[in-house]
């Protein structure tokens, strides 16, 4: 887990210039499924940069010391990662081969694994990990606001029916089970909207595989 201040959450809604983003940090087709990988010994989770089915997922050959995390499909229509934790500043990502899959060093998750605050809510993990979200002009941006005022963005959509990442087995319900005092909303995108994850981010994990992460501002 990242031992530096939380950042000041920030929302850029501007057209991003991607041709300035190495290309080693983009992730493709990011709405189909992508696995994560656990290296045990030091606590790095590795992204596959393309999709992945679920059969060829679980016949990876995976090194000594790398286990199966699940998953995702996100829900924004492009997204990258600004730099690898533990980074001195942005750059490309670090990166490996798996079983001839090219995996990137996207995040840490906190030593202690996740938690749950509200109770029987979702699990959360602080992760160190610089994430940018891109929704393009007419994509709908689904947020929670949490009892307390902030407000999480859908980073990966639901799996119900399981295998999902911190998803430990099918959901019972498809719907969200929020907790008490806990709002759900969707905002539109008027224009291409361009957010940045803060660091350490919260990323908060539902029964049925969905991810709302952040805090985020500006989408009041």
């Amino acid at each position: 887990m990242s031992t530096k201040q939380r950042a000041t959450p920030l929302l850029v809604s501007k057209e991003p210039i991607l041709a300035e983003v190495p290309q080693q940090n983009v992730l493709i087709d990011c709405q189909q499924p992508h696995a994560e990988v656990i290296e045990i010994a030091t606590r790095t989770v590795w992204q596959s940069v393309e999709p992945i089915s679920e059969d060829s997922f679980q016949a990876l050959a995976l090194p000594e010391g790398i286990a199966r995390v699940g998953l995702g499909c996100g829900v924004m229509d492009a997204h990258y990662f600004r730099q690898s934790p533990g980074a001195d500043a942005p750059g490309p990502v670090t990166d490996r081969f798996i079983d001839g899959r090219r995996f990137i060093h996207c995040a840490n998750p906190p030593a202690a694994g996740a938690d749950r605050p509200p109770g029987d809510g979702p699990l959360r993990l602080v992760v160190d990990k610089h994430h940018t979200l891109i929704f393009d002009a007419g994509s709908d941006m689904t947020l929670i606001r949490t009892e307390g005022g902030s407000d999480l963005i859908q980073v990966i959509s639901a799996s119900p029916q399981g295998g999902g990442l911190l998803q430990q087995q099918p959901a019972q319900e498809d719907a969200l089970q929020l907790p008490r005092g806990w709002q759900l909303r969707v905002e539109h995108a008027a224009e291409r909207t361009v957010i940045e994850l803060p660091n350490p981010t919260e990323a908060w994990f539902f029964d049925n595989g969905a991810s709302f992460q952040g805090p985020v501002t500006g989408l009041a």
